[in-house]
């Protein structure tokens, strides 16, 4: 029907942007913690230089100008951490998610050398590659299904997830609605000599709606998101040729999502069908809950879910206001922030949820 095409067609609109979300957090919560610590120990420094050298004409202005120039900076990175305690209209307005999106952007821009943010089309499977600085946006592949997730690694390699062999709206929420197998993760070696000859390479395959991932290179393991599963899934990873081995499941909970890597080390996995976050501990896959909107009502559908889930049929039709409540829409990821402020809470809706910790 005409509304059921209209409503398809906004929602391919906000998951696009709700992954850019994803991506530009977890960009700015990793430029602040490395810059913190060195603008603290400049800010010391020049403090100190300002008292002993304050009467020496010939160099108490470039003092000055350098004392102001570091606290600029530190403005600029309260702003970008979403620091609590600073006052900031960007932080009390009501924003759309295109003005977040371009507040987030436009201080990022400020103090990181990032080139590039990666965004992908679950519906149409293009992968979009966009300057930082001028805002220029191109293809850098176009996959034969719907491309769910895609992050750039510091090798320059894409990782992607196809949640589906789907070519269509129809296809997708299919594979909501039974568990088909046929989820993979994709791997393009360089994106910047990436050209239509060359083909991505099929690394796993065979999960029931792969999802969201997360790439910890410092420990040497991919973690991914498979919804119909109910399970979220770690790997070895090989960064020097791409590959993933020794597949385990690190936790069971309900329909994840969207994952981040939060501060104390913990994963936080978005839920939709529980309307919840979960922390898991990657030691020994324990999870708890630290934001919960699920309702009453929305309970019973989440365990009438699993059950579901466990005889091979799926929960397409079981998402909907019950399930969401009172969130401005379905549930499928997070932004973290620095580590004393809030985080933010990111849905297939037109607002984001503001969380302090």
């Amino acid at each position: 029907s005409r509304l059921r095409k209209e409503a398809l067609d906004k929602l391919e609109q906000v998951i696009a942007k709700e992954h850019e979300l994803v991506s530009l957090g977890g960009q700015a919560a990793a430029a602040a913690h490395s810059l913190n610590t060195p603008l603290s120990t400049i800010k010391v420094i020049s403090q100190d230089m300002y008292k002993q050298f304050r009467n020496q004409k010939d160099i108490k202005k470039d003092i000055e100008l350098l004392v102001s120039q570091v606290e600029r900076c530190s403005q600029i990175l309260k702003k970008l951490t979403l620091e609590p305690s600073q006052e900031d209209d960007f932080i009390n307005q009501e924003l759309s998610v295109s003005e977040y999106v371009s507040e987030i952007i436009k201080s990022f821009q400020e103090i990181s050398d990032k080139e590039f943010i990666i965004t992908a089309d679950v519906f149409s499977g293009y992968i979009y590659k966009t300057s930082v600085k001028s805002d220029d946006t191109e293809i850098i592949y176009k996959h034969e299904f719907g491309v769910n997730t895609a992050i750039e690694d510091t090798t320059g390699a894409v990782w992607f997830t196809q949640s589906t062999k789907n070519k269509n709206e129809e296809r997708l929420f299919g594979a909501l609605s039974k568990s088909l197998g046929d989820g993979a993760v994709y791997r393009i070696p360089n994106s910047k000599n990436f050209n239509d000859s060359t083909s991505p390479q099929l690394v796993v395959e065979g999960f029931n709606f792969a999802n969201g991932f997360y790439i910890d290179e410092l420990n040497r393991k991919f973690y991914l998101s498979e919804t119909l599963g109910n399970q979220v899934l770690v790997f070895d990873l090989d960064l020097s040729n791409g590959s993933l081995s020794n597949k385990k499941v690190l936790s069971s909970i309900p329909t994840p999502d969207n994952m981040q890597m939060n501060h104390d080390g913990l994963l936080w996995v978005a839920s939709p069908l529980s309307n919840q976050i979960y922390s898991i501990n990657l030691s020994d896959g324990t999870s708890t809950v630290v934001f919960d909107a699920q309702t009453d009502l929305g309970k019973e559908i989440l365990q009438v879910g699993l059950n579901r889930v466990k005889n091979g049929d799926g929960i397409a039709d079981l998402i909907g206001p019950d399930v969401t409540g009172d969130m401005p829409g379905l549930l499928t990821g997070m932004i973290i922030g620095e580590k004393q402020g809030p985080f933010y809470v990111a849905n297939l809706g037109q607002a984001l949820i503001k969380v302090n910790r």
